[in-house]
């Protein structure tokens, strides 16, 4: 490993090259399908809310993260967290898997593996396994096809958090802020208080957590809130007979008229349309 120049600014995606794009919680390609029709070369960027996971089979390369570049060969396991910069030079003919892992769906099922990672597996057939499903998954269009990405994703998620001899972590300080402010949200998701006392509880001052918010992951830490409650919110609305106001209640909002309004805003629609919508066949 050696140090790379120093970044300047780089472009913020869902998907690499897709500005404004709309991504699933869960977005499996293989490594090919997008580096070949860019000449092998993906250009310094980074991920607004998304954890990217890049698992190389054949060829190889280079890579830089933030300030340093590694080299890439067969075998090798990398998971990039939002916010952190990195680009990709890979060999003609180089082919892998890239999952990229929707914040939200992080915590829900478990943060804690969003820092970088690279990282040598001793399971590599195990996970060509756990890749290939996930690709068949998330082409197919089966009533199970959200479990199944889920459950495969998971599986994938635990080799990046077991990681190996060969691994090697990196934790920014603005990536421990955030990821400690996303676990306060959660602790306290049926009353969040303030985005000062939220800062109070992870340990800084509420400019620095907008600073570490904004350069992570490009949100407020007030947006940051409604996300999480609008995630909540929409899966009450979906899989429970809670009325609209009982979801309301449960998020913490006193008065269900104020809870309309703020999930229509969020949204664009209000929460029992949304609702009469998920049950149409």
């Amino acid at each position: 490993m050696q140090k790379a120049p120093d970044p300047g600014p780089f472009p913020r995606y869902g998907l690499y090259g897709e500005i404004g794009a709309d991504v699933e919680p869960l977005h499996v390609e293989t490594l090919a399908s997008r580096s070949r029709p860019n000449r092998w070369r993906i250009l310094p960027h980074r991920h607004g809310d998304l954890l990217q996971i890049l698992w190389v089979q054949s060829g190889g390369g280079r890579m830089t993260l933030d300030a340093d570049v590694f080299t890439l060969s067969p075998g090798l396991l990398v998971a990039i967290p939002a916010g952190a910069v990195h680009g990709f030079e890979f060999e003609e003919g180089s082919d892998g898997f890239v999952l990229m892992v929707s914040g939200d769906f992080l915590a829900v099922h478990g943060g804690g593996v969003a820092q970088p990672v690279v990282a040598v597996p001793s399971r590599a057939d195990a996970l060509d396994a756990a890749f290939a499903a996930l690709l068949e998954a998330f082409g197919g269009a089966s009533a199970g096809r959200g479990a199944a990405l889920a459950g495969w994703a998971l599986v994938v998620l635990s080799h990046v958090a077991c990681g190996g001899p060969a691994a090697r972590t990196v934790v920014t300080t603005a990536v421990r802020v955030v990821q400690s402010y996303r676990a306060a949200v959660e602790r306290r998701l049926a009353d969040p208080g303030s985005v000062q006392a939220l800062a109070k509880e992870v340990g800084v001052a509420r400019s620095t957590l907008v600073r570490a918010c904004m350069e992570v992951v490009g949100r407020t830490p007030l947006q940051l809130i409604h996300d999480r409650q609008m995630l909540e919110a929409r899966r009450l609305l979906a899989y429970s007979t809670l009325s609209v106001a009982e979801v309301g209640y449960q998020l913490g909002f006193a008065d269900p008229s104020y809870f309309s309004r703020f999930f229509l805003r969020c949204a664009g629609i209000s929460p029992l349309d949304w609702r009469q919508r998920q049950v149409r066949p």
